[in-house]
């Protein structure tokens, strides 16, 4: 018997995603990469890239006026809520927080992650500061790609 060898072909790639929302022939034609299909480009005109929209499980094509960050309270705490991707090894997802743009970040501990299926969750950060007058709080997320 000769040499043999075993693939996995996963769907789960940014590549695989632009083919599936924007067909072929536009993926194929690199005069559109800027504006319709590329990672940075942003059809729908909503402020979310389309790599951003990938890793978030958004519509490229439909403008999506709800924020992809929903900043709340449990108490006195604030809590950062997103849908995330869990189906790209290697990929993390975390918020950090300062208490201004020019601060030191620091991470925040998930404190909840509730499946939504097909390769996505809902996760929720607490902040450990109290919410209060004259507490500042800047947040942002990091996505991390290997």
């Amino acid at each position: 018997a000769g040499p043999s060898a075993t693939f996995t072909i996963s769907r789960n790639t940014i590549q695989q995603w632009q083919f599936d929302q924007f067909g072929n022939s536009v993926v194929e034609d690199p005069t559109k990469e800027a504006t319709v299909w590329g990672a940075d480009a942003n059809p729908d005109r909503d402020a979310k890239t389309n790599l951003f929209e990938f890793l978030h499980g958004c519509d490229p094509n439909v403008f999506e006026a709800t924020p992809a960050l929903t900043i709340g309270s449990n108490g006195n705490k604030t809590t950062y809520t997103f849908k995330k991707r869990d189906d790209l090894t290697g990929t993390t997802f975390k918020v950090q927080v300062a208490n201004s743009p020019g601060g030191t970040f620091t991470d925040l501990a998930q404190k909840s992650s509730t499946p939504l299926g097909g390769g996505f969750s809902t996760v929720v950060y607490e902040d450990t500061a109290d919410v209060a007058p004259g507490n500042p709080r800047v947040a942002k997320i990091v996505i991390t790609q290997p």
